[in-house]
């Protein structure tokens, strides 16, 4: 309850917020006097005092000046927002005209970021979390135009989005950009104008500057080969598609693998939210806890100066405000933007999908755009106890046991170990069943599900747990290979219980697939078997090899699943597997599935091991009675 003091305290500091806002709209042409890189200067060729940038009026050439042209073809070198006033135009979204370049508040925040690192000789890397349209995408490539331009000759870009037509559209702005741009200030004796550049159609080339601006997307892969990059413009890559041929992680290696870390190259990942557990985020992550080249960069809602209503009855309004209400006035926010929002939250009445639209936070905006069926920070919470694997080169070497594993290294597959089991004499006191082997059965092809084996340890994880990963495979081979990789590691791992998904097998119209289950029964002692009864008043009938999973198994699979994250009572060390339980996801009619383009091959075979190891008994540490 705010107290009618702290009212008036807040409509006083309001007053002084509102007056703070209001004072002299920004002018590109006069320059920003609040930038310290800047410094007032009386300047023949300007009518009042400007501010200009330190860098231009240090620059040899700024004492030789002797025509207007020159003050202003040298300022556009060294001012962006000025040439971007001066010499480009963009196309108003509501009349349709052409009209000059000049930056509203969130782009001068993302400029301020481009510009602190060009002007520390810096290269140039940033991911960028979007929250509606405010122009960041425009501002990244004209920046980039602007290099191209006026800094660097022969300094090739790319512009790379999860569709053609988005990059495409980028390029179709900087055509209309040469088209516009004065004649006096541009520095090359060709036309400005963007040409054909050989028999590249996704490729043009800017005149004089001899710079190309290749246009693509994540399904034109031929078209990043054999160019070399300076700059990388990386649209949206939280909706590229990851594919077994080609995913995000790869095709970004390649884009960026190539650009050389030097002053003025580029690479600027941008994206709207889509949910966690994607490529992006994960990116994201990375840059914000430091392990990153690239430097995170946010902009919240109330950062964009249309956002903002005048509020009839500010007392009562402020009377009403939630603890979510007063965060956003201790942000620094007016009454008048707080009002805003709460117009919009009457408009759009579903209150994830309001965050969603407006985020205040960066986790906000992934979070209120993920539809897991896994609770996000409990996975994350996971996610704080994952190791790196073992070297598998100092495993063979030191456990002549584990040399015959080798052979589970193969094309297209990962073998890790976190953890080893029990040698020589611990192993003859290792309790039956203490290691758990489950196998989710994929495909043969490359572009099909992957197969997966995963070992847990159901005695060496800590107080309260049921079980801890310790070794995995993940790959793509024929399925009696599968059932040998499974039997071998199985075997290794004092001959574990061998859990088998047996849907593929079972359903295959080749009767092989049916006799590797047959021949793995006969050669492997300790397979899991289920049984099924006719009813719940009649005994077992029947008993088959392996882990069925129809409708009823897999969501009583899945829901255990659910409870055991929740209350964190497994220990997991891969950081892919947890990947995959932040875009699982239930469609409208109840079904569970990987979010598309995404698997779900790693987070069903743990659904499957957990579940059967959740009707084991308990086990006795070894001398326990």
């Amino acid at each position: 309850m705010i107290s009618p003091s702290e009212i008036a305290e807040i409509l006083a500091e309001n007053a002084r917020r509102v007056k703070a806002k209001s004072a002299p709209s920004y002018d590109p042409l006069i320059g920003c006097p609040d930038h310290d890189w800047r410094i007032p200067v009386r300047s023949l060729w300007e009518s009042s005092t400007v501010y200009l940038p330190r860098t231009m009026v240090r620059d040899p050439r700024y004492s030789d000046i002797r025509s207007k042209a020159e003050y202003q073809l040298l300022r556009c070198r060294h001012d962006f927002e000025y040439w971007a006033a001066t010499c480009v135009t963009i196309t108003h979204k509501t009349t349709c005209r052409e009209i000059p370049f000049v930056l509203n508040a969130p782009q001068r925040i993302l400029l301020a970021e481009l510009e602190r690192q060009r002007q520390a000789d810096l290269p140039i890397r940033i991911i960028l979390l979007k929250a509606r349209q405010w122009g960041g995408s425009t501002l990244i490539q004209i920046y980039m135009d602007w290099i191209q331009i006026l800094h660097r000759t022969r300094w090739n870009s790319i512009i790379c989005s999860h569709v053609r037509s988005t990059a495409s559209q980028l390029r179709s702005d900087l055509r209309r950009i040469l088209r516009t741009y004065p004649a006096h200030l541009w520095p090359f004796d060709a036309k400005p104008a963007l040409a054909p550049w050989e028999s590249m159609p996704e490729t043009r080339v800017i005149t004089g500057s001899d710079s190309t601006v290749t246009v693509t997307s994540t399904v034109a892969q031929d078209a990043i080969r054999g160019l070399p990059f300076s700059m990388a413009h990386l649209s949206e890559v939280a909706f590229w598609k990851d594919s077994n041929f080609l995913s995000p992680e790869d095709y970004i290696r390649s884009i960026s693998g190539g650009i050389a870390m030097v002053p003025y190259s580029m690479i600027v990942m941008e994206s709207t939210a889509n949910g966690t557990g994607n490529f992006f985020h994960s990116c994201w992550n990375e840059a914000v806890s430091g392990h990153s080249a690239y430097t995170p960069l946010f902009i919240p809602w109330y950062c964009i100066e249309l956002y903002s209503l005048p509020c009839p009855d500010p007392a009562p309004f402020v009377a009403a405000w939630d603890d979510f209400r007063l965060r956003l006035w201790n942000l620094g926010l007016t009454i008048e933007q707080i009002y805003w929002y709460n117009a919009k939250a009457r408009e759009i009445t579903s209150p994830e999908a309001l965050r969603a639209e407006y985020p205040t936070t960066a986790d906000e905006a992934f979070t209120a755009t993920n539809h897991s069926v896994f609770d996000t920070d409990a996975v994350e919470r996971l996610r704080s106890g994952c190791r790196s694997p073992l070297p598998l080169s100092e495993i063979f070497s030191r456990y002549p046991a584990a040399r015959h594993l080798q052979q589970l290294i193969c094309r297209d597959a990962v073998l890790r170990f976190w953890d080893l089991p029990p040698m020589g004499r611990n192993a003859l006191e290792c309790p039956a069943d203490r290691f758990v082997v489950a196998v989710d059965v994929g495909g043969r092809s490359l572009s099909s599900d992957y197969s997966v084996i995963t070992v847990f340890d159901r005695l060496g994880c800590a107080p309260g747990r049921t079980a801890r990963v310790v070794a995995q495979w993940r790959g793509h081979t024929d399925h009696d290979i599968l059932a040998r990789y499974a039997e071998a590691l199985a075997r290794f791992f004092a001959d574990a219980l061998l859990i088998i998904e047996s849907n593929s097998l079972e359903s295959s119209p080749q009767q092989s697939s049916q006799y590797i289950l047959e021949q793995l029964n006969e050669r492997y002692p300790n397979l899991y078997v289920r049984r099924s009864r006719d009813s719940a008043r009649h005994p077992v009938t029947d008993s088959r090899v392996g882990f069925h999973t129809n409708r009823a198994s897999k969501s009583a699979a899945i829901a255990n699943l659910i409870r055991i994250v929740r209350d964190g009572l497994y220990e997991e060390n891969s950081p892919e597997a947890l990947n995959e339980f932040l875009v699982y996801q239930v469609d409208a009619s109840g079904a569970f599935g990987a979010k598309r383009g995404h698997y779900d091959d790693m987070l069903i075979c743990r659904a499957i091991a957990l579940y059967v190891i959740d009707s084991l008994p308990p086990l006795s540490p070894p001398g326990f009675d």
